[in-house]
């Protein structure tokens, strides 16, 4: 990971926190966050953490359910795929 090997530069004092962030080619601000995140949590700190989380504009499941099973009782046979006309 290009990451790390910035950060052990710089860890060793050969890089600024600039100079670091420049060479991965990202903002200062980022490398600051990454660092931190990096320290706090290693390369774990680097996964999507809203890929955990469910939308909360998630419809719930009974809701689902209820719309499901209307429109089945509604379009009864109308549209199935193996249906032979």
């Amino acid at each position: 990971m290009r990451f790390e090997g910035a950060y052990r530069v710089w860890q060793k004092g050969r890089l600024t926190e600039s100079e670091a962030a420049e060479v991965i080619e990202i903002y200062d601000l980022t490398f600051c966050r990454y660092l931190s995140r990096y320290e706090a949590e290693g390369v774990d700190g680097f996964t999507d953490k809203r890929l955990r989380q469910g939308s909360p504009r998630r419809a719930p499941v009974y809701e689902v359910m209820e719309m499901t099973q209307g429109y089945q009782r509604k379009h009864e046979g109308g549209f199935l795929p193996n249906r032979q006309l």
